[in-house]
């Protein structure tokens, strides 16, 4: 379902075994990824508006893909910081997985870089504080993000940040578990060690 304005329909199985259906309008685009899409979705319920990662069921053909949405969904939805784009929900139809995460209406730090030229000292200071922040509470939980950069730190309608892109990210089994697995297609972001 591409075109904006079409209705999305959410089939959300409550606890009690009942079946909610909440219906969202499927707004603008707001970004693409590799193999998903994120637009704009309103819910009719109560007019709230989030952001929808839509992820292609055609994608996930093999269990290595399969098993790394679920990973990421369960790793995503445990999480609740600030710092952190929060988690809604997940739902799914015949044609693809969707997950609601809150919106960050000002887009990304690279946009806002690509668009300003610089940030002031000031500026910089509080987005890395920021960044601190989220990394030592993911730390804390033993996720590793593994993706992280200009793309996946988001900011909101008051440009706060908001780390997100957790398709990529891993739980440490035990302390002292170093991860050599090297993720993402663009050097530019890899840690020197993972280099060498």
């Amino acid at each position: 379902v591409e075109s904006n304005g079409s209705i999305v329909e959410a089939k959300i199985i409550k606890e009690t075994g009942d079946v909610q259906i909440i219906k969202y309008i499927k707004g603008r685009l707001l970004g693409k990824g590799i193999n998903s899409k994120c637009y704009e979705f309103t819910s009719l319920e109560n007019k709230k508006i989030f952001t929808a990662k839509i992820i292609p069921k055609s994608d996930l053909v093999e269990q290595k893909a399969k098993q790394g949405l679920i990973n990421e969904i369960k790793i995503h939805k445990a999480l609740h910081h600030p710092q952190i784009v929060a988690f809604e929900n997940s739902f799914e139809d015949d044609e693809n997985v969707y997950i609601l995460l809150e919106i960050c209406i000002n887009k990304t730090l690279m946009e806002l870089l690509k668009r300003r030229k610089h940030l002031t000292e000031i500026e910089v200071q509080h987005y890395a504080y920021q960044i601190i922040q989220a990394l030592i509470y993911l730390h804390s939980h033993r996720v590793i993000h593994r993706d992280l950069k200009l793309e996946n730190i988001l900011l909101t309608h008051n440009m706060e940040l908001k780390v997100g892109g957790f398709s990529l990210a891993t739980i440490k089994d035990f302390e002292g578990l170093k991860n050599y697995t090297a993720c993402g297609g663009d050097d530019n972001y890899t840690a020197p060690e993972m280099l060498e």
